[in-house]
């Protein structure tokens, strides 16, 4: 059955006939899945796949709930719950009675436990009460959340207070350093930053910070900018980054977006060449509008692993795995499209219509579609294509559900 929320167990593993084994079973047995029966409970010895510590860092990621046991403060349990604290999401403590706890976390609620039947009773009451009002609580307060709070509100203060005078609206009359000058070119009101004018390399290495200087910023407008530089927001901690807009751009550098995890709009609508990995592992892209794209570089869309639909009304040819790593893709039109490399689509994928508008032949490589499942997949061509479809639905070298007339996503 699935319950839809998880919950991951920190702890100490063992080996299969250890007491530390025999403990951590008990523990999700007879208390974890009986104080949360709505949660799939999961810990590191019950994932399967051979990538288990990605697993378990996924686990400890996204999960709703993590409780960690800080018996033996065993150093995998403490490097796992500094990952949980980083990410600012609920967890509970506990450990056996008598466990002295590290200075660094000394100030956390910890519930302690005995191991005995009337232990394991009031163990459940205490977890029960502590992830309640944690799952409810606006914010997470841990030792990394505080800095990162006095840091950002130390921030604000200093920028008000250095380069902004409120009553003429001017900067100190000296030389500026690069944090300065790149705070001149910038206008910042409620959630969003402005940015008038070009960047130099400089103002780019800033912009990457501009978060820790302006801590309320979630969304980027380039006022006038022609080009997105490589590599521009490209960072696996931005999680701050939640919209893009560039109406002027007109190039997008490589990997200038990859891993902004948190970006679910990109306001696009002039962009004309995508570069490498451009958007790759941008999680929360679903279905981005890029009407005037004629070029995309290899692997643009890497890992959006939330992109369902895509429409490209212009592009020419569709390169080397455009879409690695898209497990929802849905659909996709391609209405130009004239050419199609290797490996274009993913390897799974929920994928069920692919569109080629093109009259003319379209140049497909031999590994084009190399993925299973082509027989769950409608495609629509026209023309050429159309015709040159082979009996029992066969073209580009695979066999699909069925074939039908052209006609836009």
């Amino acid at each position: 059955m699935d319950k839809g929320k998880r919950l991951f167990f920190i702890t100490p593993i063992g080996n299969n006939e250890s007491e530390i084994r025999k403990r951590t079973d008990g523990i999700i047995e007879n208390i974890l899945k009986i104080a949360f029966p709505d949660f799939d409970v999961k810990c590191s010895h019950m994932l399967p796949g051979s990538m288990i510590n990605n697993e378990i860092l996924e686990h400890i990621d996204e999960d709703e709930l993590v409780v960690a046991d800080l018996t033996g403060l065993n150093p995998n349990v403490m490097y796992e719950l500094a990952f949980r604290h980083s990410v600012e999401k609920p967890v509970v403590l506990i450990a056996l009675r008598d466990t002295k706890i590290p200075f660094d976390i000394s100030h956390d609620r910890v519930i302690f436990y005995e191991d005995s039947f009337s232990g394991a009773s009031n163990l459940i009451d205490g977890i029960k009460g502590t992830a309640k009002a944690a799952l409810e609580a606006k914010t997470i307060e841990n030792p990394i959340s505080i800095y990162r709070s006095v840091r950002k509100k130390n921030a604000r203060k200093n920028f008000e207070k250095i380069f902004v005078d409120k009553k003429s609206q001017t900067l100190p009359k000296r030389k500026l350093s690069k944090k300065e000058a790149f705070l001149a070119k910038v206008s910042v009101e409620g959630n969003e930053a402005a940015i008038k004018g070009e960047l130099d390399d400089d103002d780019w290495a800033e912009l990457k910070k501009i978060n820790t200087y302006c801590p309320d910023v979630e969304n980027i407008h380039f006022c006038n900018v022609a080009r997105i530089k490589n590599g521009a927001f490209s960072d696996p901690e931005n999680r701050w980054l939640k919209k893009i807009s560039a109406p002027k751009a007109l190039r997008i550098g490589e990997l200038a977006f990859c891993f902004c995890s948190e970006v679910g709009h990109f306001d696009l609508q002039n962009v004309e060449s995508v570069g490498y990995c451009a958007f790759g592992y941008c999680e929360s892209m679903e279905s981005p509008s890029l009407p005037n794209v004629t070029h995309i570089d290899k692997e643009a869309f890497s890992g959006c692993k939330k992109l369902e639909n895509i429409s490209l009304p212009v592009l020419g040819n569709i390169p080397d795995e455009l879409f690695d790593g898209c497990w929802s893709l849905r659909k996709v039109d391609f209405p130009k499209v004239k050419s199609i490399d290797m490996h274009s689509f993913p390897s799974q994928s929920l994928l069920e219509e692919l569109r080629f508008g093109c009259e003319e032949h379209i140049d497909t490589h031999p590994l084009a579609f190399e993925f299973a499942g082509t027989k769950k997949i409608t495609l629509y061509l026209r023309g050429a294509n159309l015709e040159s479809v082979e009996n029992g639905n066969k073209w580009g070298g695979c066999i699909w559900k069925s074939i039908q007339e052209y006609k836009p996503l």
